[in-house]
């Protein structure tokens, strides 16, 4: 597959992306990506804007959380586990850079159990395709983890001992239904830490 269908380009033409469909190969084939890599990203980038579209939605609507909401939808369906956030994050720098949409805000600077916690977040929606509610519920429990287990966001320091201490104090203080949330808030987040080892 050396480039992506006549279909494809067609469709991606006349959708709201269209525009900005050459931009983003040239943006692809500068930072390595291979003719073909590339050309399943365009093809990516032809669902997104045809989901833009079914959605009534522009380019001008896109953000990070939005791209992540399309990549779990996509990765949802059989075959297409291939359509990454990473691989659409270059088409959110050009719309960034030709003042389509703006630029994110500098947030202020976050202890390491933040950070840790708001990359799990994003793994959870956008790589692992969880619902919001089991976000909602994960997150707070992994930043408090690292907030005392690893302070300094040095997740290599944990051990299963460390993991276990963790487990037993929070048994300790909350319902067996809460401490099974947290268990299985930490599971996740420890697939997390040891996928970006």
């Amino acid at each position: 597959m050396g480039k992506p269908t006549g279909k494809v380009v067609s469709v991606l033409a006349a959708g709201p992306l269209g525009p900005f469909a050459d931009a983003y190969k040239e943006r692809l084939t500068r930072r390595g990506y291979t003719p073909v890599t590339t050309a399943k990203h365009v093809i990516h980038l032809g669902h997104l804007s045809r989901w833009l579209e079914v959605h009534g939605m522009g380019p001008a609507d896109l953000t990070r959380e939005r791209l992540g909401q399309f990549v779990a939808a996509r990765q949802a369906l059989v075959g297409h586990r291939g359509c990454s956030l990473q691989g659409l994050l270059p088409l959110l720098e050009i719309l960034e850079a030709r003042g389509v949409v703006s630029a994110p805000r500098v947030a202020q600077p976050v202890s390491a159990a933040e950070a840790i916690a708001g990359s799990f977040g994003c793994y959870l929606a956008a790589e692992r395709g969880v619902s919001a509610s089991t976000v909602a519920a994960y997150v707070p429990r992994a930043r408090r983890f690292v907030a005392v287990y690893a302070p300094g966001g040095d997740l290599g320091a944990l051990t299963p001992v460390v993991v276990t201490r963790a487990v037993l104090a929070e048994s300790a203080t909350v319902s067996a239904a809460s401490a099974q949330v947290f268990v299985r808030a930490l599971r996740g987040f420890l697939h997390f830490a040891s996928s970006r080892a």
